[in-house]
């Protein structure tokens, strides 16, 4: 009996070997079969090509095809690598790639907290048509949530698209722009908003913040059901300097009299020249309007890659580091699927520099803590206690007044020897040097810097 067991056994396992081997057989014919026939079509299809157009022509097409496949070989290996070693979940990362893309904007779902403090936003816009209707409607909702909001805008003369246009328009609308409308547009927005698909960012909830209150609800204005309060206000200016070349040329000139060996950007005196237009602007509102109230807060907005920001997590984390007692706080810029870019101006604490180390792990550095202390920071949506400026003399320079005149940047010099100092850098540095800021950079309350890539990539080797 056992003799016949082993044998129905050896039988029906060469059975099943030679099943299995001739699949494996038919699957090796299907695939050799495939890759004949496309080496026919793709042959036949070359022939023709080369029969149908002039040599030329078609070593033009050649080279063309050569390069848009090795290009988007690249490009698909470099976001798939991106996917596989960032720290993240696969949703979150699909989240992120949306917020980058424009497609998605985030429910806001209480600022109630920030009724007591005041905002001037300042932007330095060239050439941001492509993004300027996001940020719009970011910063109606944000400004709404503060005591009091102004918004000082700076067109550069040398932009060249609709910029200008936008802004004319939105500063024609806001003398007619109540808050409560843009409540109402929140309120609306939020049932269908496809942001509800995904979970709300880190940085979004309330559990750990006391919303504010008031010892007169009657008017309802902090009641649970309110976005934010409802007595916000919002002023704008914009700004276009005349002449702006000839200054910047003057400015130039003088440097240069001084000087002669000294190499002028004007870029980067042009630059310069707007922001520190906008900051004497600001600090004018802050001591004739706001009456130097220690509760008033700067906020630099990079309109040059920016293509949103969050509304909420900004609000929420930005008044948790203000509770902590920071000065200047920074939101976590990230690009593509959520990795952290903006490494040029970022100077960790303990005098890391974030240029050279890798993109994963700056990220992981980032994501470590909620808050993390730092000497420079920006990520094109910073916010400075307008308090802690006007007890410096601190301005945007240009790098060759930066290294001579910021005497806490000469650690960092000696130890990096940077080609390149970041203005923003020089000025974070500068507010350390004369009223001892406190820097952070908060991880949980995000800008969105896009899908592109920077000019800057390559000459500051920001990945």
């Amino acid at each position: 009996i056992q003799s016949k067991e082993y044998a129905e056994n050896m039988l029906a396992s060469r059975f099943l070997s030679s099943a299995k081997a001739e699949k494996t057989w038919r699957l090796l014919r299907y695939v050799w079969v495939c890759s004949y026939l496309s080496y026919r079509k793709l042959r036949t299809f070359i022939v023709q090509q080369y029969k149908n157009t002039t040599p030329e022509l078609f070593i033009l097409k050649a080279i063309f095809v050569y390069l848009f496949y090795f290009a988007l070989i690249s490009w698909s290996a470099q976001r798939i690598r991106e996917i596989l070693y960032l720290d993240r979940p696969m949703m979150e990362q699909l989240q992120f790639l949306l917020l980058n893309m424009g497609l998605l904007k985030m429910n806001v779902i209480g600022l109630n907290a920030l009724s007591n403090d005041n905002a001037i936003f300042v932007l330095d816009l060239i050439n941001a048509e492509a993004n300027l209707p996001n940020l719009i409607d970011s910063l109606e909702e944000l400004s709404c949530s503060f005591k009091t909001a102004h918004i000082l805008i700076l067109v550069s003369p040398v932009s060249t698209d609709r910029t200008r246009d936008i802004v004319r328009d939105w500063k024609a609308r806001i003398p007619h722009l109540q808050c409560e409308n843009v409540h109402a547009r929140l309120k609306r927005a939020s049932f269908l908003n496809p942001s509800n698909l995904f979970p709300p960012l880190a940085g979004s909830s309330l559990s750990w913040i006391e919303n504010a209150t008031s010892d007169d609800d009657s008017n309802n204005r902090y009641s649970h059901d309110r976005l934010f309060w409802d007595g916000g206000t919002i002023q704008m200016t914009a700004i276009t300097p005349d002449k702006e070349l000839e200054v910047v040329q003057r400015m130039s000139e003088t440097v240069r009299s001084k000087s002669a060996n000294v190499n002028v950007h004007i870029g980067e005196y042009r630059v310069n020249t707007h922001r520190n237009l906008l900051l004497t602007k600001a600090l004018k509102i802050y001591e004739t309007q706001l009456d130097s109230d220690p509760h008033s807060y700067l906020f630099m907005v990079g309109g040059d890659g920016l293509v949103d920001f969050d509304v909420q997590s900004i609000g929420v984390q930005f008044k948790r580091a203000w509770n902590k007692g920071y000065d200047v706080v920074c939101a976590n810029g990230v690009k593509y699927n959520g990795w952290f870019y903006d490494s040029f101006p970022t100077v960790l604490a303990n005098g890391q520099w974030f240029i050279g180390i890798g993109k994963f792990k700056n990220t992981q550095t980032i994501l470590s803590k909620p808050l993390v202390e730092a000497n420079s920071c920006f990520s094109a949506f910073a916010a400075y206690k307008l308090e802690k400026i006007t007890q410096t003399e601190c301005r945007f320079m240009s790098e060759n007044e930066s290294r001579q005149k910021v005497s806490s940047l000469q650690p960092f010099i000696d130890r990096y020897e940077p080609k390149s100092i970041s203005r923003q850098m020089a000025f974070n540095y500068c507010l350390k040097e004369q009223a001892n800021a406190s820097i952070v950079i908060a991880s949980q309350a995000y800008s969105f810097l896009g899908m592109d890539k920077s000019r800057f990539t390559d000459r500051y080797e920001r990945l």
